[in-house]
């Protein structure tokens, strides 16, 4: 019906050549008057004609997975609860995790797997001159792994870091009755992911021997301070048992 209307049809004499221009301003040089009893009363029908456009473009925008990228930005209203919004994002990562998925793990995957193997060669063969040196001896062997830090993929991700804040949170709870379970919980990995997901600079997470030098100045700390504690009471204790140290004996120097 939207097409009758908006393209409707006509009546054109045998005599006319070529094709009937229809479009605004359109002009049809004829022999003949009139050559379309059409014209005479349509002029089109602009409601129509604009919801039959605003058809198409939505088909286009959802084979082109628009609403999906930008999930909240076509929202009409100004009353939007957190919990929408997230129900919002979590259903667009759901529409476009696998296509998305599917082009990096069968295109881009494969091809920068194929240009680090190609630096990695052309380094060998010209002596250091091009490409990249290759991994050193602790590496040789292993896969190489790529993570995509693309605000897309960092979006994905973050899914996945709410669900382990929630089972952290749940570890947690169950510790009180269950102590081992939070041994489960590898927490070194997690903070490092999650830092990396929410997009943190690698420059400000600490490398692991820096956590470790940390840990173990925390520890020599702890033991300086119960060394210490333990010496104070030893005095206290050895001056209220005796009456007065020989002068020059240790007793004198503990007091």
């Amino acid at each position: 019906m939207v097409n009758k209307i908006v393209n409707p049809h006509r009546e054109i004499l045998e005599s006319f050549e070529g094709d009937y221009d229809t479009t605004p301003g359109g002009r049809n040089d004829v022999m003949e008057l009139p050559t379309s009893r059409v014209d005479e009363t349509n002029f089109g029908n602009f409601p129509i004609g604009k919801d039959s456009l605003e058809s198409e473009r939505k088909i286009i925008k959802d084979a082109f997975f628009h609403d999906a990228f930008a999930p909240i930005t076509d929202l009409t209203g100004d009353r939007r609860n957190a919990v929408e919004i997230r129900q919002r994002i979590q259903e667009s990562f759901r529409r476009i995790g696998t296509p998305i998925g599917r082009t990096e793990s069968e295109l881009f995957t494969p091809l920068i797997v194929r240009s680090f193997n190609l630096e990695i060669e052309a380094w060998i063969k010209t002596a250091g001159r091009q490409g990249i040196p290759p991994p050193p001896p602790e590496l040789q062997g292993q896969n190489l792994k790529v993570m995509y830090m693309g605000p897309l993929s960092l979006a994905q991700q973050n899914a996945e870091v709410t669900a382990s804040k929630q089972w952290v949170g749940l570890m947690a709870e169950t510790a009180e009755f269950l102590p081992g379970v939070m041994d489960n919980v590898d927490a070194d990995s997690t903070a490092r992911r999650w830092g990396r997901v929410l997009g943190v600079n690698e420059e400000d997470i600490a490398s692991e021997d820096d956590v470790q030098a940390k840990r173990e100045a925390r520890q020599a700390e702890v033991q300086r301070q119960q060394a210490l504690e333990a010496g104070q009471l030893a005095a206290d204790t050895y001056s209220k048992t005796q009456k007065a140290p020989e002068e020059g004996s240790g007793a004198e120097q503990m007091t």
